[in-house]
């Protein structure tokens, strides 16, 4: 079995879906050069767009599309499964983005703190 990354089983799904990137990208509430880009790219796919495509495609398996393990589409039976570590994934890509974010606001406030003391002439040379 080939190994595909998550951008490839992201054109699966456009392709299965028998639509344009374009039109896709419209269906499920994202820039068109979000998807072409993670596409045609290979950019990362951001968390928020991993949950439009689960959004508007409930019959994807979330394990398929964030792994590439199984079945394209959730079995009757599985569906419970998967809403279940639908959550738990989306739980997970939130706190890393919400860490990402804090991570980021910190960075700044120390530049705006280091960029005082260089005013000051108080920051340290070593």
């Amino acid at each position: 079995m080939t190994q595909t990354t998550i951008n490839h089983r992201l054109k699966q799904i456009v392709d299965h879906r028998g639509v344009s990137v374009t039109s896709y990208a419209a269906s499920i509430g994202v820039a068109k050069s979000t998807l072409v880009d993670a596409i045609t790219k290979g950019k990362d796919i951001r968390f928020s767009t991993i949950e439009k495509i689960l959004d508007a495609e409930p019959d994807i398996s979330v394990s398929w599309l964030i792994t590439g393990k199984g079945e394209m589409f959730n079995a009757k039976n599985d569906t419970k499964i998967d809403d279940y570590l639908s959550k738990i994934i989306i739980d997970i890509l939130d706190k890393q983005s919400n860490t990402l974010e804090a991570i980021d606001s910190i960075r700044k406030d120390l530049d705006n703190i280091k960029n005082v003391l260089d005013k000051e002439g108080l920051a340290s040379t070593g």
